[in-house]
């Protein structure tokens, strides 16, 4: 069901798939994941490795940018833990 969810996404945004994984977040849409995408983010989990960059690409602050760095510490940790 992750290819009807991923499906599901990239019709929603109008992205391709390589930034579906980023659309997932709030405030996220095609224009900011292909902004995160051409400044080398590649998934949630990379904006966590480099929070003043990501709060750079994205021009957020506050609440919002702390949800989304939230987010993406969680995935971060997720990867390391799969990945061992």
């Amino acid at each position: 069901s992750g290819f009807f969810q991923g499906l599901k996404t990239r019709i929603k945004y109008g992205v391709k798939p390589h930034l579906v994984d980023l659309c997932g977040l709030p405030e996220i849409g095609a224009v900011r994941s292909q902004k995160l995408y051409d400044a080398g983010f590649r998934s949630v989990g990379d904006l966590a490795k480099d929070p003043d960059k990501t709060a750079n690409v994205l021009r957020l602050k506050g609440e919002k940018l702390d949800v989304i760095l939230e987010i993406s510490k969680k995935a971060y940790l997720k990867d390391l833990t799969n990945s061992s």
